[in-house]
């Protein structure tokens, strides 16, 4: 099922995260921090800084500074701005965090998911007093590629930490499969696809045939798409009424428990997506520690 444009923007700046306190990082930081990690992991990156969008975030941080100090996606009264209504409604937003010591978000699947879509190429962002904005929607214009194209995070031969605490509102992906809020998994896995004629914003994609095998053998894994049903079903916000509502086109694998540290795993999916079928295979390592 196809969504709008109003909806993705509307329903991507929904969620928040939480996380412990750190510093605030300038605009250049956040964007080198994230273009070293789309890199690493053979998504797209180049992104560049909107310093009108930039602009935009400090208003909406001071705002939620000034009134009250809770994250929200809306601004109203005196103190609400133009530029920082903007921010609010086409941002990801944290609390109590910082890009000076990595990715804020990177135990927020949905958050992460728009920040690694494949499509993004220009952000504004900025941290002030504790709270972190960066515009994720609008900027995705990166042009198409010249065929149909699966990117995946961790990428091919990177590593990532063997376990997860998936944070942030309004839900995470596993909740929305029946895994408990606040479990511990495994890291969510991210499935983006891109095509060439085909808007990153109308078409949901689907995951199937997962499998995921390391050491031990078969991993069990929860499976979310576009056409994973979320909270509340359809709405003027998400008219589909799905998670594609949230994400690029694409989906999360979810290992139901932590995976082993320091070992290989394997995946196969099959991605659907307007109207084909392709096999995708890749390999991913974990790290010693726990995240």
């Amino acid at each position: 099922m196809s969504r709008t444009l109003v909806s993705l923007i509307c329903t991507a700046a929904l969620a928040a995260a939480v996380a412990p306190a750190a510093n605030a990082a300038t605009a250049q930081l956040t964007i080198a921090t994230l273009n070293a990690q789309r890199a690493a992991n053979g998504i797209p990156a180049g992104i560049t800084e909107n310093p009108a969008w930039s602009q935009d975030c400090m208003e909406h941080d001071r705002y939620m500074q000034e009134n009250g100090g809770a994250l929200t996606h809306t601004e109203t009264g005196a103190d609400a701005t133009t530029g920082g209504k903007f921010a609010a409604q086409n941002s990801v937003l944290a609390k109590d965090t910082s890009w000076d010591t990595g990715n804020p978000y990177e135990y927020a699947p949905l958050h992460l998911d728009q920040l690694l879509a494949p499509a993004l190429q220009t952000v504004g962002t900025a941290d002030f007093d504790g709270f972190s904005c960066t515009t994720t929607f609008p900027g995705w214009t990166r042009p198409a590629p010249a065929s149909l194209t699966i990117y995946t995070y961790p990428g091919p031969g990177a590593a990532i930490y063997p376990n997860e605490v998936a944070d942030e509102l309004p839900f995470t992906p596993g909740t929305l499969v029946g895994l408990r809020p606040g479990a511990k998994t495994g890291p969510n896995l991210l499935v983006f696809v891109a095509a060439p004629n085909e808007s990153p914003t109308d078409n949901p994609a689907t995951l199937s045939q997962v499998t995921l095998t390391g050491p031990s053998g078969t991993v069990s894994v929860d499976t979310v798409d576009g056409n994973t049903r979320i909270p509340g079903g359809a709405s003027a916000a998400c008219p589909s009424g799905t998670v594609t509502c949230y994400i690029a086109s694409g989906g999360f694998i979810i290992p139901v428990k932590p995976l082993r540290a320091e070992a290989t795993y394997h995946v196969h999916v099959v991605v659907g997506f307007a109207g084909t079928q392709t096999p995708h295979d890749w390999t991913f390592t974990t790290r010693g520690a726990s995240a």
